[in-house]
């Protein structure tokens, strides 16, 4: 160290320059001043012993060049006093020193550009932390477990407290970063970055689950919020993921493609002309349909998520359906399940999404499969609105897992599967008619409107609807008044109104409100009884719906077993006429088998439907389904069932009958007549033996 020697008053502050020649000008300008340099210039800093200045005052002056800053900058770390660095006015050319200085006075030349290092330093690392704290962007904790939001992926990631070492940080940041904020000699002090991530979660407090939001369009304050994946659309305006200030997080998901093109007019009128098409049992489910392939791409927005149920036996077109037109027009807002999938994996492959779901074929023919059915039919229940869409789910490990539901389904089956009656004011059932009346000219004008949809349909009928949402919500809000003024009942309203709305949004302008007489005239008649059927159905219904849809084996003329519903067996017995391959003969026989018969009553001469009160069959069907367990209490309950005697394969049983009109599907299930178009069947003439 050179100059040491003129240190000689204690506690007075000493210069540190650079180099000899600029040493001694100091010594010149400013009589009495303790001022020390270094051999070897900026290069050799670390080769002398600084601890020589411990405790005093420094007034470190550096070249103006980045060696001379860096050096200082190392004496800086070494001093344990109070350290203040000359900064060089702006206008100094590089390399200008002290010993430079022309003026009268250095001494008060130096003062007046004279910085607090340590303010620097603090001021200048927490720049640096903000910039780190603003890229791993920490979201909070929940127990051991931290939660980030890193610039670099935008996507959440969960990581254990215990494992911050320094291969998951680099996940969360460049080393680059990490260096600026935590530089040691050899690197980055990994042990002091680990703990100031943790403190920095500490201080966001708990992390809520609910916050998180993938796919969708979302409800955000006043603003309408669709996620498109790598991007958000704010009202219609662009916006990057973490260039919105909400307290919702929308992370990186599945990019969905929408260029800027809406519905035509003339492709607006053939959704609903494939709407109508459809042969419905009532022909408001053609609206039903229509609405909530509209609605349920922006289910999240909606106060209140209707679901639908389309039901119909084989042949009726349930799958053309699916594939050929919902599906189509869903596209990428479209997530779809089918046959033996689990609530579990239902809930997980959904995760923070919110679009419409589509459940095709869902299997309850056994009690584990009613029990996954029961599983998801509480999952859509939690899906129906805002305020019930919270659900909480127990791991292994004893920790919670919490998410927020808010998709809308659409259930396809043959059979008909038993609701609770909480369900059914948030799913409305659509029954499509059977396979008789279908024509080959139907299904090939049907087929000719299908294949004129567009292949870009569904980015189409996507931005229509985010470029005109508030005006679909108010709509949808007036056909909600308008049920609830008919029924008095708001779950009706908020139930059918959405689901009514379509044909409007589609006709409609985007600025005008429907009144409740243009609502009156749009509104088909058949949804009244599509309501009070909804609103009056019991467990009796139920039973009896499952009991016509159970699956009989059954042998043709040529002894070939195929599998028919038994209300199909039994309509075969009570028309006395042979339908397609089966004969009345065989169609009593398999019945006979299962211990089930068709007589008719001598009192009236009506029909009745006997079930042997030890019927194997009918014991092993309602072993599946809790709710009808004990199935002799069910039967006795349904209209016109009384206990008796019938002979079956030649022997006496003690059985329970009921009138047979109650399993023919061409009537309804209490002997209110259908419309049902004529049975188009090959039939001949046989006789009962």
């Amino acid at each position: 160290m050179f100059g040491l020697h003129t240190i000689n008053t204690i506690n007075k502050a000493v210069y540190v320059v650079e180099g000899e020649k600029t040493w001694q000008a100091v010594i010149d300008k400013i009589p009495g001043a303790s001022v020390v340099t270094w051999v070897g210039g900026a290069q050799s800093v670390k080769k002398s012993n600084w601890k020589v200045l411990k405790g005093k005052t420094l007034i470190l002056c550096p070249d103006n060049d980045k060696p001379g800053r860096e050096a200082m900058q190392y004496i800086a770390k070494q001093a344990s006093g109070s350290v203040f660095m000359f900064q060089h006015p702006d206008e100094h050319p590089d390399a200008w020193d002290v010993a430079d200085y022309d003026g009268e006075d250095l001494e008060a030349f130096i003062d007046e550009h004279l910085v607090d290092h340590n303010e620097v330093q603090e001021e200048q690392l927490e720049n640096v932390l903000e910039v780190l704290r603003k890229a791993i962007k920490p979201l909070g904790f929940d127990k051991t477990k931290l939660y980030f939001f890193p610039t670099n992926r935008l996507q959440v990631l969960e990581l254990n407290s215990s494992d911050l070492g320094k291969g998951n940080l680099r996940m969360l940041a460049s080393d680059s970063l990490w260096k600026l904020a935590f530089p040691t000699e050899r690197g980055i002090d990994w042990d002091m970055a680990s703990d100031w991530v943790q403190r920095q979660c500490e201080k966001k407090g708990i992390f809520n689950h609910m916050n998180l939001r993938g796919n969708g369009v979302w409800r955000d304050g006043s603003k309408a919020v669709v996620h498109m994946g790598d991007h958000l659309l704010v009202n219609m305006e662009r916006k990057s993921l973490n260039d919105f200030e909400s307290k919702y997080i929308y992370q990186q998901a599945r990019k969905i493609e929408m260029p800027t093109v809406t519905l035509l007019q003339e492709e607006k009128q053939l959704l609903i002309d494939i709407a109508n098409k459809i042969r419905w049992r009532e022909k408001c489910s053609a609206d039903i349909l229509l609405s909530y392939i509209l609605i349920a791409p922006l289910s999240a927005y909606w106060e209140w998520r209707p679901n639908v149920w389309q039901r119909g036996p084989a042949g009726a077109g349930k799958s053309t359906i699916l594939e050929f037109f919902v599906k189509p027009c869903l596209g990428d807002m479209c997530i779809s399940f089918e046959g033996d999938t689990t609530e579990a994996g239902i809930r997980q492959t959904i995760g923070t999404n919110a679009m419409a779901v589509i459940f095709d074929e869902p299997e309850a023919d056994s009690y584990s499969g009613n029990q996954k059915i029961e599983q998801i039919l509480k999952f859509i229940r939690s899906n129906a609105s805002i305020s019930t869409g919270v659900i909480a789910k127990g791991t292994s490990n004893q920790t919670g897992i919490q998410f927020q539901a808010q998709c809308m389904f659409l259930l396809a089956s043959i059979n008909s599967i038993p609701m609770k009656p909480q369900d059914k004011d948030r799913i409305t059932c659509i029954e499509l008619l059977g396979r008789e009346g279908n024509t080959l000219e139907h299904w090939r004008q049907l087929e000719r409107l299908l294949h004129a949809l567009p292949k870009d349909i569904h980015q189409k009928i996507f931005y229509y609807m985010i470029s005109n949402i508030d005006w679909a919500h108010k709509v949808i809000a007036q056909f909600k008044e308008f049920y609830f003024m008919r029924t008095g009942s708001r779950r009706t309203g908020d139930q059918f109104g959405p689901l009514s709305a379509g044909k409007y949004l589609l006709l409609g302008n985007g600025q005008e409100i429907p009144t409740m007489e243009e609502i009156e005239k749009l509104v088909d008649d058949s949804v009244w009884s599509l309501i009070n059927e909804n609103q009056q159905r019991t467990n009796e219904e139920d039973f009896i719906n499952f009991i016509r849809d159970v699956e009989l084996t059954i042998e043709d003329l040529n002894r070939n077993s195929k599998k028919r519903l038994l209300s199909e067996v039994v309509k075969i017995i009570k028309e006395d006429k042979a339908i397609a391959e089966f004969s009345t003969i065989e169609a009593s026989k398999a019945l006979q088998r299962k211990g089930m018969k068709v007589s008719k009553d001598r009192n009236t001469g009506k029909l009745r439907f006997h079930v042997s009160k030890n019927s194997d069959t009918f014991m092993s069907f309602f072993r599946q389904k809790p709710e009808f367990a004990n199935y002799q209490v069910l039967l006795n309950r349904l209209p016109g069932a009384a206990s008796g005697q019938a002979r079956i394969n030649d022997k006496n049983f003690a059985t329970i009958h009921i009138p047979v009109e109650l399993l023919i599907t061409d009537e309804d299930k209490f002997g209110e007549p259908r419309t049902r178009p004529p049975v188009e069947n090959h039939i001949v003439d046989i006789e009962w033996d």
